[in-house]
């Protein structure tokens, strides 16, 4: 027997063939030789759901699905919102908002699963991580980290299967990596002695010519770690040979956006290895929150010494507006984010202060 196997998508099966070879599907008859497998599209839609992680050198799944010209992706931002203030249900949660304890949501971020589901992870001043289906809100996972040094995560990204969380106490912080395809799992933290309200993570390569004109490409990771209005630039070197839980950052300085602090951001590469870094950011004190976001060009210099270093440039800044603007509404200021598509595009992400009666108000800036 034969198996045809179609793209993943919403239409996906299998298809025996017998020796004869011969069956008709989408009134369309599809001959094939006894010995030879056929891989063909069926029925697919355009929404082009993921067959897994993007596929390249190193850890295949640590990679980042990568945004063709992203100052022009940028510029298509609109300035309201295209959420219309949808709803998350949390079924399965109690209600968590007590402004007694001023409890909040701090992060906000998206990421497919292998299986094209696309996940929405919150995180939540108690310590919670929440994982939910985002067409059905229906909760996947939800886990609590107890302990004072986890009471205050930030600004979250995912990359592959993996979602990176800050949590801060008393100057310091901790940086934990979660498996999102195994229940939230922890596989590796980083600590430093400095504040982390919010991270980015991406992967880039450089190549380099060599003195026989050879061409030398390495691949490396950039974890970005927001401090107020300082960001502290961690790399590693990307590594068939290092999985998730072995790998090592080592410092390359850091930069300041003055008066730009982030409580969250992501970091996005083009396809020809820019890195960019989408600041999300809400001015003033709540009376009211305006809500902006700046595009920073990340240069990243490796030296033939191996010393690591980075800098920056400011390119744009946008004003933003959401469907919910009231001082506990959707800002920058509560869960914020981004959300990097397998189109090439990315969303901007925000959320309502609370979760209130199991639910939580979102929304979202797209670019195309």
């Amino acid at each position: 027997m034969i198996l045809i196997q179609t793209k993943k998508c919403k239409n996906e099966f299998m298809i025996p063939l017998t020796s004869k070879g011969i069956w008709m599907t989408h009134k369309k008859w599809v001959m094939v030789l006894s010995l030879l497998t056929v891989v063909f599209f069926a029925g697919c839609s355009s929404s082009n759901e993921p067959d897994g992680p993007p596929v390249g050198s190193g850890n295949k799944n640590m990679l980042s699905y990568k945004v063709p010209d992203v100052p022009a992706k940028f510029e298509t931002i609109e300035a309201k919102g295209t959420g219309k203030g949808e709803q998350s249900y949390y079924k399965n949660l109690p209600n968590v908002s007590s402004k007694l304890h001023m409890k909040h949501v701090q992060g906000y971020t998206r990421a497919y699963l292998k299986s094209g589901i696309i996940a929405s992870f919150f995180t939540h001043t108690d310590g919670h991580t929440i994982m939910t289906n985002y067409s059905t809100d229906v909760v996947i996972h939800k886990y609590q980290r107890t302990g004072s040094t986890y009471d205050h995560p930030g600004g979250i990204q995912s990359i592959g299967q993996y979602l990176f969380i800050p949590y801060e106490e008393d100057g310091k912080s901790v940086v934990v990596v979660e498996d999102i395809e195994n229940s939230l799992s922890e596989v590796n933290r980083f600590s430093f002695n400095h504040k982390a309200g919010a991270v980015g993570i991406t992967d880039f390569t450089i190549t380099t010519i060599t003195n026989t004109n050879d061409t030398n490409k390495k691949s490396y990771y950039l974890l970005l770690v927001g401090d107020d209005d300082k960001y502290y630039a961690y790399i590693a070197e990307v590594s068939d040979s290092i999985s998730i839980s072995g790998l090592t950052f080592t410092s390359a300085e850091y930069f300041t956006l003055k008066d730009v602090n982030c409580q969250g951001f992501g970091l996005v590469t083009d396809t020809n290895n820019n890195v960019y870094m989408i600041a999300t950011h809400a001015r003033g004190s709540g009376a009211p929150y305006h809500d902006e976001v700046h595009l920073v060009r990340i240069k990243i210099n490796i030296d033939s010494g191996g010393k690591k270093s980075v800098s920056h440039e400011k390119l744009k800044t946008k004003q933003l507006e959401s469907s919910d603007g009231g001082p506990e509404g959707i800002h920058f200021r509560w869960g914020a984010g981004i959300f990097i598509r397998n189109d090439g595009t990315f969303d901007l992400l925000a959320t309502r202060k609370y979760i209130e009666s199991g639910k939580l108000i979102r929304d979202r800036w797209s670019t195309y």
